[in-house]
């Protein structure tokens, strides 16, 4: 976030330079009445540019939660006091949402976690206080992480809750327009139970999402068919949703009054109201804006215009919030409603009459604009996601009514009548959830692309721009072919040179070595990090475009070097071809029955000497076959060797089986070395250090862990080598590139370079 005052900057700098230049055309006689209506334009661009950044500055007001946050490590003892906003459900506990909050003495807003099923007696509205763990929110720890520090700042959380109890004190004094969202957001909560009397419960949580905007309750594997599927969209209220709701209640109206201006009224009011019943999520407030404008075009006697209304919700929420143009939703909504409106113009300049045809044109153009956002959101596409929306947007049209007449029908009456007006909608839902599923017994279901850079964005945009220009011009289809150029989106261009990446995976180890087409990943596990490979290393390996591993060495069978592998092994996207493991008793070898693809299992010891690609080689030195040594000292240790780069990979090895594989070093000196046992003392003795000479040491260890890794001895040990030391406490994710004249490194929370 911290970098949108200087994207304003630059943005500032480049308009008045373009308005300098048209200014001296325009003296020359060069240029004519459009140039002067350009200049105009390109003088108020930088105005504008800067009324957003003092917006975004008034936005970010921190509060004294906040500030006391900043020095938080980690999670503290807490009691907390306010009213609540918000409830969101989940399966196992219920969120609560508290604005000005009373936290420890200090005043925000914060997100409160209670364990347990939803309680009836804690409603929107009600005062409530109680104790837990406080903790802030954390930024991404490596590339293509979860950014939970920039998810709740948009959204105003400042402090995150983990309640040990709570209780509600007394019910809120409010006026009429608080006690009016009060009763639609509580509404919504007696919607979702009776959605889940009356339907199983995977269906019931599907049809909550679709209609109430609450995803908490649906299964993860759930989640992750419909996500393969590419349908996950459905799960968000969106403009999909309010357009349904919007035609479908104005021409219920027209039907029974024949009035235009007040059907239009009735219309806008009763979609705003559903929005507050939704929680107003920014795709919502957009589809709320864009059918208000449509309905307001019918209440003048208009005609409207699709373009105009998106830019005017755009300018909307971003004032509201500005923070919004960074987040991955809003970015989202306005891509599906641009590509709508990109399929129109291509349906209207190619002149294609068929009603079918141009709802496919248009679903295949929302799919086009919305392709590299989901790419930098999750990394990978499904190939069969257009041929599956083209079944499901359909259904959609017909599951939105049934689905309201379910939740009133509940309301109501409950029981029989609304399990019989669920019938629709269980089949419809299972329908859905079905073709998910059978996506994910595909081939190639997902492709993992990767994360793509600006420039390639860039170009991709600029060819569905030219694609557009040269479709309205010809007033032809012959243009379209320009649409393969699209393919930019699905080109990788490998870095050269050997890169070595460290991954920030609290108190355990994994670390990438990436030398050409080879991808080698040593170790993946942590002692203190839930999940880690879900959370932390899987996301990386998606988001660096990785679905093979060439070879994955476990250095020793410690939990928190192999736990992450347990995962690693039962994800389809990514196939490990070759698992290494020491030649020792207890390797970890039984890992690779794990895998879902065949794998080659290798043991190594001392003196083994493998060869990656043209002057790349693994020397391994240690350990001894069949050692007797403790579990720490059964440790792989290699020598990478490439033509740009050498490092020194040393698992938990002691300083006593240092002196055991030390004279295999030869006398080179080390570039890399990655300090053995996450920096404890009894590691990384002298007499190495004086063998190796490493320019960098990097280090693997918990900000919070309990043994003081990195050890100050260790690191004196370090410095006295001459060794620049890399920690993950200090830095997060550390990234080591060479090109074998320089070697940089670039991390994750200062973003330092050293070359």
């Amino acid at each position: 976030m911290d970098d949108i005052p200087a994207a304003a900057a630059k943005g500032s700098a480049v308009s008045l330079a373009c308005a300098v230049f048209l200014l001296v055309r325009i003296y020359k006689g060069r240029a004519g009445p459009t140039s002067v209506r350009a200049v105009a334009i390109f003088f108020i661009i930088p105005v504008f540019l800067t009324g957003a950044t003092l917006r975004v500055r008034s936005v970010r007001n921190i509060s004294s939660l906040k500030e006391s946050l900043d020095n938080l490590i980690s999670s503290t003892d807490c009691t907390f006091s306010g009213f609540i906003s918000d409830i969101s459900l989940d399966n196992d506990k219920t969120i609560y949402f508290i604005e000005d909050a009373c936290v420890n003495s200090y005043t925000g807003s914060v997100k409160v976690t209670l364990k347990g099923s939803f309680e009836d007696e804690y409603r929107i509205g009600d005062y409530a206080e109680g104790t837990g763990k406080l903790r802030k929110p954390n930024p991404p720890a490596n590339p293509g992480g979860f950014d939970e520090e920039a998810y709740y700042t948009v959204r105003g959380i400042d402090g995150l809750i983990t309640a040990t109890g709570m209780q509600t004190k007394e019910v809120y004094e409010e006026d009429v327009s608080v006690s009016l969202k009060r009763f639609v957001r509580n509404l919504r909560l007696d919607a979702i139970k009776g959605l889940r009397e009356s339907l199983g419960p995977d269906e019931a949580a599907v049809l909550s999402a679709v209609l109430t905007g609450e995803r908490g309750l649906i299964d993860d594997e759930i989640k992750e068919s419909l996500a393969t599927g590419g349908i996950s969209h459905i799960l968000a209220v969106s403009g999909l949703h309010i357009s349904l709701i919007a035609n479908g209640m104005y021409s219920l109206l027209m039907r029974i009054t024949g009035r235009k201006k007040l059907n239009s009224v009735i219309t806008i009011f009763f979609l705003l109201m559903y929005g507050i019943f939704a929680g107003m999520p920014v795709s919502a407030v957009r589809a709320i804006i864009m059918s208000s404008c449509m309905l307001l075009s019918r209440f003048f006697g208009k005609s409207y215009d699709m373009m105009s209304s998106l830019s005017l919700a755009g300018l909307f929420i971003l004032f509201v919030n500005p923070l919004y143009v960074r987040d991955s939703s809003f970015i989202m909504s306005f891509c599906a409603a641009a590509g709508a409106a990109f399929g129109q113009e291509i349906s209207c300049g190619a002149r294609i009459g068929n009603t079918r045809l141009r709802g496919v044109v248009t679903v295949f153009s929302i799919y086009l604009f919305l392709l590299p956002v989901l790419i930098e959101t999750y990394y990978y596409v499904s190939p069969y996601s257009v041929v599956i929306n083209i079944i499901v947007i359909p259904l959609m049209s017909l599951l939105v009514p049934c689905g309201a007449i379910l939740i009133l029908a509940s309301l109501l009456f409950g029981g029989v009548p609304a399990r019989f007006a669920g019938g629709i909608c269980h089949y419809i839902v299972k329908g859905m959830i079905f073709l998910g599923e059978c996506s994910k017994d595909l081939p190639f279901n997902r492709i993992i692309i990767g994360h793509r850079g600006p420039k390639v964005l860039i170009l991709y945009f600029s060819v569905l721009l030219m694609t557009l220009m040269l479709v309205m011009f010809f007033r032809r289809k012959k243009p379209l072919w320009v649409l393969t150029a699209c393919i930019i989106i699905f080109i990788h261009f490998p870095d050269t040179g050997t890169t070595v990446h460290m991954l920030d995976v609290g108190q355990g180890e994994c670390i990438l070595i990436e030398d050409g087409k080879e991808k080698i990943l040593v170790d993946a596990g942590s002692s203190n990090v839930t999940k880690v490979y879900k959370y932390r290393i899987g996301p990386f390996l998606k988001y660096m475009g990785i679905d093979t591993i060439d070879r994955m060495i476990l250095t020793h069978a410690d939990n928190d070097h192999k736990n992450g592998m347990e995962e690693l092994f039962g994800d389809s996207d990514i196939e490990v071809k070759e698992f290494m493991v020491a030649d020792t008793d207890d390797n970890g070898a039984g890992l690779a029955k794990l895998s879902k693809e065949p794998c080659g299992v290798r043991t190594v010891a001392a003196g083994d000497e493998l060869f990656i690609s043209p002057g790349s080689r693994i020397n391994v030195l240690s350990p001894v076959g069949g050692s007797s040594a403790e579990k720490n000292d059964k440790s792989i240790v290699f020598l990478f060797r490439s033509n740009e780069i050498t490092a020194l990979f040393t698992g938990d090895s002691s300083s006593k089986a240092e002196r055991t594989y030390i004279e295999g070093l030869g006398e080179e000196k080390i570039d890399v070395l990655k300090v053995a046992h996450h920096g404890s003392k009894y590691s990384t003795g002298e007499e190495l250090l004086a063998k190796t000479r490493p320019a960098i040491g990097i280090v693997s260890a918990s900000a919070t862990n309990r043994y003081g890794h990195p050890s100050p001895e260790t690191v004196k040990r370090l410095e006295k080598a001459g060794c620049n030391i890399f920690a993950t406490p200090e830095c997060g994710y550390i990234r080591i590139r060479s090109d074998g004249k320089n070697i940089s490194v670039v991390t994750m929370k200062n973003k330092m370079t050293y070359i």
